[in-house]
């Protein structure tokens, strides 16, 4: 899962670099819930399972926003400094928090389905995996919520620029925020990693392969 902000130096010399990279080194969930024929998802009901297969369809989705995000990001990263490029980044953030959106969209239903298993008559296993990966999946959802935070700064930014008012102060302040966003992103990013790790190991414990 990778976010990337394309973040115009300020002016000048406020020390902002162009291109500002997020790289959050994440395993989707979908990994893990693809597993309704495995043999700790054999002591679980229909309806259980329905539940799995309806949550993998949102990560799918999940995975095609991503895409579709790393390609408009790229298109950000191309983009000059001008007032006219400005009016064109706008317009590109516009398109990446509309998916961003509907990827926290899609975290949150996909935990609500998941979180449905707890309430089935199903072995305690698999009510104990379910509640692992809603941890993940929320912590996901975190990440996720943090991306939105670091374009509309960056918003802020080519705004300013499109309409002639970027200044030392502005850059500078902004330069500040989204570098907190980052390392608040960095420390959730870590997290959603050690969350998904704890899912897998309880389900490789519980369901080893043969």
């Amino acid at each position: 899962l990778v976010y990337h902000a394309a973040v115009p130096p300020g002016t000048k010399g406020i020390p902002m670099r162009k291109s500002v990279t997020i790289v959050l080194a994440l395993t989707l969930a979908v990994a893990a819930f693809g597993l309704s024929g495995c043999s700790l998802f054999s002591h679980a009901n229909d309806d259980a399972n329905n539940l799995i297969t309806a949550a993998n369809a949102n990560l799918k989705k999940f995975q095609t926003s991503d895409e579709k995000v790393r390609t408009l990001a790229a298109q950000l990263n191309d983009l000059g400094l001008s007032p006219a490029d400005a009016a064109k980044a706008l317009t590109i953030t516009a398109q990446i928090r509309t998916e961003l959106e509907l990827q926290k969209a899609g975290l949150a239903d996909a935990s609500g389905k998941i979180a449905k298993i707890k309430t089935l008559d199903v072995d305690d296993t698999v009510k104990k995996y379910a509640d692992l990966e809603v941890a993940a999946l929320a912590a996901q959802e975190a990440v996720v919520d943090e991306g939105l935070k670091v374009y509309t700064e960056v918003d802020k930014l080519y705004t300013a620029i499109r309409g002639g008012n970027a200044n030392t102060k502005l850059t500078g302040e902004l330069s500040v925020s989204i570098a907190a966003i980052q390392e608040n992103i960095k420390t959730l990013s870590d997290k959603a990693s050690k969350a998904l790790e704890i899912a897998n190991a309880y389900l490789n414990k519980a369901a080893p392969a043969k």
